[in-house]
This record gives structure tokens, sequence and C-alpha cells, in this order.
């Protein structure tokens, strides 16, 4: 899937246990939840959330605000920054912190009156975290992925919206996370996107974080963990695994479901035929009529300018929904050209299939490796084995056809210009 991300108007509200459980994770890889901490080597960076800049002045400004007489101990030990806190006069991305006006901060952030106003500032922040979360389109229930994002925007918004580019807002906490570990950036971060994830994936999702000097109710069992969930009853019911898609056989009734996302599948409304192409995983294509290629590519070209982009969940079935992103497309002129799962997603196209050329080989050398209807699957920014984006190449050494969106697509581009912009790419063939 490409790296456009859309967008949706939901509401969702953290009860009061999530927003401070998100404040104890965040936390912890911040400053191991240390409301007093001090960031020397960097412009102004303070507290337990390491605020930094204009926000480290704003947290300032609430405690004033918060514990008026802790800020006036603060403001005798620390004259100049609390004026220049108070007074909003200069630009806080370039002040640094003296020791002396540390130790007074250190001081001033042992009070309680003070951890509130950080409370309050993180209350604040937790919000607008949220509808951020809301207009990528995060699912309401999804309250630990949604956490999970927010620990990568709290530190680098532009790499937490890479990150989603290169999944979906509906990816699974385990995708999040490899994802978060395989960026450029994030992933020198590892102890800390490893530390999130454990502290997300042992919570229940819905009790208090344990005493860290919050205000408010506090859960003293480590994580907020509840009893164990008791499994229900047995049942003759089983799933099957066919390619990428789901089926769930009960009570003599089999209900298919598709792949939509990487951790995602919807159910078919209406009948459809199983799929039976040999893309059962790696490995050698599965034998095919003299003339697919052409097939293939012919019906994808006919779809040019036809679908409006979009990720939601009838992206599979662009015929009838109207809409389809890079992958979707491609996978249905694949299934309906020649019976053939390719992948539904970038992630499983490329566990798919033989590898034809990679961008070590260099451009000339791989298109005179390539086929029609082989896919180019594209990194834009960064080594991800998911892959962002792909393409179905026209065979004529020039072209490339795909659904990248904004607008409606698939639309030809130069093959050239895609390969030449890309951090990295490889050529993959599902048909011989």
């Amino acid at each position: 899937m490409p790296p456009t991300i859309l967008r949706y108007n939901t509401t969702m509200s953290f009860t009061t246990n999530q927003t401070m459980y998100a404040m104890y994770v965040i936390a912890t890889v911040e400053s191991n939840c240390t409301w007093t901490s001090v960031n020397y080597n960097d412009p102004i960076t303070l507290g337990i959330m390491q605020w930094y800049g204009g926000r480290a002045a704003g947290m300032l400004r609430e405690s004033k605000t918060a514990d008026p007489d802790g800020w006036t101990r603060f403001a005798a030990a620390a004259p100049t920054l609390a004026q220049q806190v108070e007074q909003n006069n200069i630009d806080f991305t370039q002040r640094y912190i003296t020791r002396a006006e540390g130790n007074a901060f250190v001081e001033y952030a042992n009070r309680k009156e003070q951890h509130k106003a950080q409370q309050t500032l993180w209350e604040s922040d937790c919000k607008s975290y949220e509808q951020t979360c809301n207009n990528y389109g995060f699912p309401q229930n999804n309250i630990k992925e949604r956490i999970f994002f927010m620990s990568m925007w709290h530190q680098s918004p532009a790499s937490a919206v890479q990150v989603l580019g290169s999944t979906s807002a509906t990816a699974s906490l385990d995708l999040l996370h490899s994802t978060a570990l395989n960026h450029g950036v994030l992933g020198r971060y590892q102890n800390r996107y490893n530390t999130v994830y454990n502290m997300l994936k042992n919570w229940d999702g819905t009790s208090a974080p344990p005493d860290f000097g919050q205000s408010g109710n506090v859960d003293e069992s480590e994580g907020g963990n509840k009893p164990p969930i008791q499994p229900t009853p047995d049942k003759t019911a089983w799933i099957q695994l066919n390619g990428d898609n789901l089926y769930l056989h009960d009570g003599g009734k089999t209900r298919i479901f598709l792949k939509s996302t990487a951790q995602n599948w919807f159910e078919t409304q209406t009948a459809g035929k199983p799929i039976t192409g040999g893309q059962t995983g790696g490995g050698t294509p599965a034998p095919t009529p003299s003339g697919s290629a052409d097939k293939v590519y012919a019906l994808y070209l006919s779809w040019q300018g036809r679908f409006a982009y979009s990720q939601a969940g009838g992206r599979l079935d662009p015929l009838h929904t109207g809409y389809g992103d890079c992958s979707s497309t491609i996978w249905r002129a694949y299934q309906d050209a020649l019976d053939i799962d390719v992948g539904t997603w970038t992630g499983a196209m490329a566990g798919k299939g033989r590898r034809i050329a990679t961008s070590a080989d260099g451009i000339d050398a791989a298109l005179s490796k390539a086929q029609k209807g082989d896919l180019i699957l594209f990194n834009w920014s960064y080594a991800n084995p998911s892959y962002d984006h792909v393409e179905m190449y026209s065979g004529d050494g020039a072209h490339c056809l795909g659904h990248g969106g904004p607008g409606n697509g698939p639309t030809l581009k130069d093959v050239r210009v895609q390969m030449t912009g890309a951090y990295n790419w490889e050529i993959r063939r599902y048909i011989d």
C-alpha cells in the first residue's frame, strides 16, 4: 500500500484510566517516570514526559497556576528562566537550562502540586493525540494501538505517519511494533519500542496504571492486569488459511473472509469463487497458459482512471465499491484475469512469486529481465520489508501502471522515474 493515509471523521475519548496508562507508558520510555527529569544536552527539555521547547515552557506556566507557592520559590532560584516563561518572549527551542535552573526545577517538581500541573498538560496532549488518531482512522476500540501510535507521535510525528503509511490505521499492535523497529529513525530506539510494546501487550486495556506519582486512583497491580479471560466451551469449528484469505468451517457451513489490510479480513457479502491459484507462499509461481501476462495487463490497463483511492473495507472489490488502492486493484486484476492470488497487500506480495531483480541490479539490468505483468514493489524513504507501494510493469521498458492516489486510478507512469525516486525496489513474477 502507498504512503498516502486515508483519514476519517470519527470520535473517540479515552477513559481516565486509559489516559493515565498512556501517560505511564510514554513516561516510562521518556524519563523512567521521573517527574523531576532535566535534559541538559538539548534545549529546554523537562519533566516526566520530557516536554521540549515551547511545550516545556507551557508546562512551567501551567505549574505557576497549579502551584503558586512552589512557583514563588522556583522563580527566586531561577529568576531569568521564570521571567522568560512568564513573558513568553524568547525562542525556547534555542534555550538551554543551566545547572542552577535545573536544580531549581528538580526541587519544584518534587512537589505533588507540580505533578498535578504536569499531569494536566499530559491530559491536554492526550486529547490532541486522540484527535490525531481519529483523523487517521484508528478504530475506536483499538486502545493499545492508539497508545503505541501516540508513543511514536510524541517522539516524532513525521516518523509516526510514515509507519502508518507502511501499514494502516487498522494495523495490529504487533504490526505497528515490527514496522516501527524497521523504520529508519524509530528503529534506532529499539529498547523504547520494545518496552512500549510489552507494556501494552500485558495490559488489559482498561485498568489504571500502578502508582507512579500521579494524582487520582491508582492500581497497585503491575500493569493493571486482571484475571485471565475464561475460554469459551469447545465447539466443532475450524479455520482454513488459503492464500491470504480465511475460510471458517462451522456446522457444515463455510464463511469466506477476504484479506483487506495487513492484519484485517472482511467477510464476503456475495457468493464468490474459491481462490485456486498456486500462490500459497514463496517459491516458484504456478504454471499458467501462454498469453497470461498480456491478459492480466490488458485487464488492468482497461481500468485506467476508473477507481477512487481508498483503503477502506471494500478495497478488494473495486468494480462494485468504486474504490481501491495500489495492492488491492492489482490483486483484483490477477484474480479476475488468471485466478491467481498475488497477495492483497504489499507485504504479502513480497512473500509470493519469485524475485526477478532488485535495486542493487540497477534499473537497466532489472528492466532487461522483467516482463509484462511483473510487479514492482517500492519503498519510498527507507528499507521496509513489507514495502510501501506496488506497480504493474508494462513490458515496454518505459511504463508501469498502478493506483497510488490521490485521485482516480490506475494511472500510467514513467517506470524509470518511479524507480529512480524510490529508496529501493524489487521486481517479482507470479506467472511463467
